[in-house]
């Protein structure tokens, strides 16, 4: 996080025991990072998944992250660099459809 950085935390537990929690930029709102927590059932040990966000860049009118990190127990699993992002597309009539998909795929 930046020096100076203003952060502000947001945490919802359900009636299980589960958990998420927010870390936003208390000046632009956007989400920093998401953090979800539950029990093992069998071990009873806490379990986390987080991501964080990162390298926002305006699209379209939307400040959009262009680095995302994924994290299981704290271990970085995944990283993820974004190229290219677009909103609003028109999108074809039968985009859920999978036979429209089967064709789609290159073969």
């Amino acid at each position: 996080m930046p020096s100076g950085t203003w952060l502000s935390k947001f945490t919802l537990i359900s009636a299980q025991n589960e958990a998420i929690t927010i870390l936003m930029d208390a000046q632009t709102h956007l989400p920093l990072r998401r953090t979800f927590q539950w029990r093992d059932p069998l071990y009873k040990d806490k379990n986390t998944d987080a991501e964080e966000y990162d390298n926002y860049r305006p699209v379209d009118g939307f400040l959009t992250p262009y680095s995302i990190s994924r994290f299981k127990n704290d271990e970085m699993v995944r990283q993820y660099y974004i190229v290219k992002v677009s909103f609003n597309q028109n999108l074809p009539a039968d985009i859920w459809s999978v036979d429209a998909a089967d064709r789609r795929i290159k073969k």
